[in-house]
């Protein structure tokens, strides 16, 4: 079959001869970008838009270690890397497509990066855009047509887009191959990757609980005015000089910010410690004018504590990620809420994309005295886990948990533990559904690694989490306004003050006192 589409190729050969958990932080002010929202609870990656096929080919295309990575690789080792990195994924992914999806896959991606133009510029293509156009069409009649059963067959089509077709445009076989080995990983799953030259524990490096960046400390999201304040950071020079939520950003300096992008009015606000920014804000119709004085900002992932509602003694945490050393960020919080009054917790989880699960764990078995927090399933043994409660003097506060369409990973993890152990109600949107593990595969025919999904997400009553996520005890619809009202909160402070989040507890509490 490949003979037939090599035929084909000689009819026009001779004129082809002619040849990148949400929210962003700038300059110290926080811009709701809404990266990673695109494929919402959707695992596999043909399911992906033309637009985020693009946006990786451009990644990829940009990104260093894979640049370095191809021009000191040759045609043999990246056909004996293709081999190795079909067997991995045979031997681990959780849930492998067929040879034939992968190679159909990867033949219509190649056709992609033929139109990109950052991945055309950077391998320095001068092909006219009607033999690109051939080329591409080529490509996916191939792919319809191709008949691929095992890695030997796939490996064919690999070298025929390798040697027939990259020499046709004028480009070089190895970025060719390249592209056809991306294509096939991310056949997939939109998780799994290849990272060449990268140490298999990097991941963690960048999970910091504590970063200093200078700027005024504010969550916007976009406005037909300007920008709209979600939150100012807690503790931040925004904050401190009386920004609220809701506020409308209408200027900086004296610059109006309508009609500009958040990035835009972001660099408005960047300057050096110490220097002042004058703001003027809608606030219920009346024009204010709010001077702030940027300073640095400490940002931790447990962001905010505070008491709330002080004549009831409810509480309020929220946690941005689940870094190193977030775990002891909330024992302190606890305490320090503890001693100002605490009797009742909302912990907010909306927008937190997850991170370190051992960490989550452990912040799981700060709340349950016992009980299933999460289990892991997949094809090998050891990718078969279950995780549980162990420590028995645990915070017995009523809790409402807030989570939303961007909580993710560990955030899932810990909503699902506490709603399937009875210990705390679930308050907003359904949240991401990403709800599977990636393992860092160490690869023997070059340096780097396979990060590929292993196993997926069982919540405590066995529910599978990838493609579904949590589903809130109340829901809340999503409102894009941004108002001084945060509803999700409004309606966590109602079920504390009717009772409904004690009486989880005194069910979990019941659950546990022994028989007679």
């Amino acid at each position: 079959m490949l003979n037939k589409f090599k035929k084909n190729w000689k009819k026009w050969e001779p004129s082809l001869r002619l040849m990148t958990l949400s929210t962003m932080l700038a300059f110290g002010s926080l811009v709701s970008t809404g990266f990673g929202q695109e494929q919402k609870a959707q695992n596999f990656a043909a399911d992906l838009s033309p637009k985020a096929v693009q946006s990786r080919i451009s990644y990829r295309t940009n990104d260093a270690k894979l640049r370095q990575f191809l021009s000191s690789t040759n045609d043999t080792q990246l056909r004996t890397l293709f081999m190795e990195v079909s067997n991995l994924i045979d031997q681990r992914h959780v849930d492998p497509n067929t040879y034939q999806d992968r190679t159909k896959h990867a033949l219509n991606h190649v056709a992609a990066a033929l139109e990109n133009p950052e991945f055309l510029k950077a391998n320095n293509v001068k092909a006219s855009p009607e033999t690109l156009q051939r080329a591409q069409a080529e490509l996916r009649r191939m792919a319809d047509a191709v008949n691929v059963k095992n890695a030997n067959e796939a490996a064919q089509a690999m070298s025929w887009s390798m040697f027939q077709l990259a020499g046709g445009v004028g480009i070089s076989p190895a970025a060719m191959g390249m592209e056809f080995i991306q294509g096939n990983i991310d056949s997939l799953d939109k998780y799994s990757a290849f990272n060449p030259n990268v140490q298999v524990s990097a991941p963690r490096a960048d999970l910091k609980s504590r970063e200093e960046l200078v700027g005024i400390g504010v969550e916007m999201k976009q406005h037909e005015k300007g920008a709209v304040v979600v939150r100012p950071v807690q503790g931040s020079p925004a904050e401190k000089a009386g920004v609220q939520r809701g506020d409308i950003i209408s200027s900086v300096n004296g610059t109006a910010t309508e009609n500009k992008s958040l990035q835009d009015i972001a660099n408005l606000m960047a300057g050096q410690s110490g220097t002042p920014v004058l703001l003027q804000v809608l606030r219920n119709e009346n024009v204010e004018l709010i001077h702030v004085t940027r300073g640095t900002l400490v940002l931790e992932s447990v962001s905010e504590a505070r008491i709330i509602d002080a004549a009831n003694g409810t509480a309020y945490i929220r946690i941005d990620q689940f870094a190193d050393e977030t775990a002891k960020q909330l024992d302190a919080a606890l305490w320090k809420l503890h001693n100002a009054g605490m009797k009742s917790l909302v912990l907010d989880l909306r927008g937190n994309p997850g991170g370190l699960l051992n960490v989550c764990v452990e912040m799981c078995d700060k709340f349950l005295p016992e009980g299933t927090i999460v289990s892991t399933r997949g094809r090998n043994y050891s990718d078969n886990t279950k995780q549980s409660a162990q420590f028995a003097k645990t915070w017995k506060v009523p809790m409402v948990v807030l989570v939303d369409g961007n909580s993710a990973s560990a955030s899932e993890i810990f909503a699902a533990a506490m709603q399937d152990n009875g210990r705390a109600l679930i308050v907003g949107r359904t949240s991401y559904g990403k709800g599977t593990v990636q393992t860092h595969l160490p690869l023997r025919t070059i340096s780097g690694n396979l990060k590929l999904t292993t196993a997926k997400f069982y919540s405590p009553n066995g529910r599978e989490m990838a493609g579904s996520g949590v589903t809130p005890d109340v829901v809340i619809e999503k409102n894009d306004r941004i108002t001084s009202i945060d509803n999700d909160i409004a309606k966590a402070l109602e079920m504390i003050d009717n009772g409904q989040a004690q009486n989880i507890v005194n069910q979990m509490t019941k659950k546990r006192l022994p028989t007679s």
